[in-house]
């Protein structure tokens, strides 16, 4: 019964997500991220290191630290790349986080 229960209210909050995601309503951002360094942003986007850190002195992705410490919002490089190719809408990642926001509620 649980099962059930859980499952649908699952799907429900699923659902909910693809229909804001459709129609381009505003979404907020998750309360979680998960921060990556620049060697698994590099390999991720397929950008260099040095690009990245010019995108990040020049403030279009996030990041915090400083040097090898440095953590990088993958959200803000999906943003910030889909801008650059003019590309309009959410990516899987867009519609993952809304999600699982929807689902924390």
């Amino acid at each position: 019964m649980i099962d059930q229960w859980l499952k649908d209210n699952l799907l429900e909050a699923v659902r909910t997500a693809v229909r804001e995601v459709a129609a381009n309503k505003t979404q907020e951002e998750p309360s979680y991220r998960r921060w990556v360094s620049l060697d698994e942003a590099e390999r991720q986007f397929d950008v260099s290191k040095k690009t990245l850190s010019r995108w990040i002195r020049s403030g279009c992705i996030d990041a915090i630290g400083k040097k090898s410490l440095t953590r990088i919002d993958p959200l803000s490089v999906e943003r910030y790349l889909r801008s650059m190719s003019g590309q309009k809408g959410p990516t899987t990642s867009d519609i993952r986080q809304r999600a699982m926001s929807l689902l924390k509620k």
